[in-house]
C-alpha cells in the first residue's frame, strides 16, 4: 500500500517520496512543500505569471478538494488590482479570515502576505506590488 503515490507522499521524506509528476519542475516541487510550512491556513496563494514563462508549470491546480473553498491552501492567479478585488469581495462574504498571499517567482522574497479577506476587501490593507 506504501508503494502508492497517494500514500506513500504521507509517510516519506520529500526526498524518498515517490514521485507522480509527469515532468521535473524545480518550482513546483517546492511549491508543494514549502506552501504548507510558509502560510497560515485557511489561505489563498495568488500566482503572478509573465510572459514568456514557463506555461507548462502551472501551479494553480487545487487537486486536493473537490471544492476549492474547502482546500487549506487554494491557488489561484494574480489577475492585478482590480480583478483581485473580486475574490478579496468573495472571500470577505464566505470565508473572511482567510489569509491571502502573492506568489512573484521574480520578487524578493517570493512569498509575500497581503492580509485576511475582510480587510482587503474593505481596503484596509491594499495590497503593494
Amino acid at each position: 500500500m506504501t508503494s502508492f503515490w497517494e500514500i506513500n507522499r504521507f509517510v516519506s521524506t520529500p526526498q524518498t517520496a515517490i514521485s507522480d509528476e509527469p515532468f521535473v519542475s524545480k518550482l513546483l516541487r517546492t511549491l508543494r512543500y514549502s506552501l504548507d510550512t510558509n502560510v497560515t491556513t485557511p489561505a489563498v496563494v495568488l500566482f503572478v505569471y509573465y510572459p514568456g514563462g514557463l506555461f507548462f508549470e502551472e501551479p494553480v491546480y487545487n487537486t486536493s478538494t473537490a471544492w476549492p473553498d474547502d482546500a487549506p491552501i487554494i491557488r489561484a492567479h494574480d489577475l492585478g488590482d482590480a480583478r483581485n478585488r473580486e475574490i478579496f469581495a468573495y472571500y470577505a462574504r464566505t470565508q473572511p479570515d482567510r489569509m491571502f498571499y502573492r506568489f512573484d517567482p521574480a520578487a524578493t522574497p517570493s512569498l509575500t502576505e497581503l492580509g485576511r479577506a475582510r480587510d482587503l476587501a474593505a481596503g484596509n490593507k491594499p495590497p503593494v506590488r
